[in-house]
C-alpha cells in the first residue's frame, strides 16, 4: 500500500463529469452502492444535485473529489448535522485505484475537516457484503456498532433484503 500520496479533495466542478461518470457508470465500482451504474444523465443529476447543497449556508453536504494526477478517481462525502454534532461519511473509488491508500488518506482529511466542524461522533454505513469498506472503517478507528438483517436497500430487487453494517467514531 502506497501513503502519502499527492492527493487534493476539492469540490466537484462541471468539468468534472467524464471523469465522475467513468466510475459512477462502472459496475464493479458501484456494486455496493445503492445508486448505479450511472448512464450520463444520471451522473448530471448528482452534479447538479451536489452543486445545489454548495451553495446551501450552513454547508452540510461536503461532496468533494478526490483529484490524483490531474484526474477525479473517487468521491468523498461528509454529511453533517450541527445540531446532533455528528457526522457520516462516505467515499467511492475508481476500481482502478483500489488498494492503494487513497481512500485512507481522503478519509483521514475529512475526519479533521468533521472535528474542525465540532462534530462528536462520526458514522459510516456499508453493504455488509462489502469487506474492504468496512475493513477501512475499522483502519480509520471506527468501532462496528451494529449489523442490520434486510436493512440495506437493493437496487437490483428493489428490495430492503441486504444487510447493512453500522460504524462509529468518537471524535471528541
Amino acid at each position: 500500500m502506497t501513503t502519502n500520496l499527492i492527493l487534493k479533495i476539492r469540490p466537484f466542478t462541471q468539468n468534472d463529469i467524464e471523469d465522475i461518470h467513468l466510475y459512477a457508470s462502472n459496475p464493479i465500482t458501484t456494486q455496493y452502492m445503492l445508486w448505479g451504474p450511472n448512464t450520463i444523465e444520471d451522473t448530471q443529476v448528482f452534479l447538479n444535485y451536489v452543486f445545489s447543497h454548495y451553495s446551501k449556508t450552513p454547508i452540510t453536504n461536503f461532496e468533494y473529489g478526490i483529484e490524483f494526477e490531474g484526474k477525479i478517481i473517487g468521491g468523498i462525502a461528509l454529511i453533517v448535522d450541527y445540531v446532533a454534532q455528528s457526522a457520516e461519511i462516505g467515499w467511492i473509488l475508481n476500481e482502478a485505484y483500489h488498494r492503494r491508500g487513497i481512500v485512507f488518506q481522503a478519509a483521514k482529511e475529512m475526519i479533521a475537516l468533521a472535528k474542525s466542524l465540532g462534530m462528536e461522533t462520526l458514522h459510516a454505513t456499508a453493504d455488509s457484503r462489502n469487506i474492504a469498506s468496512y475493513k477501512l472503517m475499522e483502519k480509520l478507528g471506527m468501532h462496528h456498532v451494529s449489523t442490520t438483517i434486510h436493512g440495506r436497500f437493493n437496487k437490483l430487487t428493489g428490495q430492503y433484503d441486504l444487510d447493512q453494517v453500522y460504524y462509529e467514531l468518537k471524535l471528541k
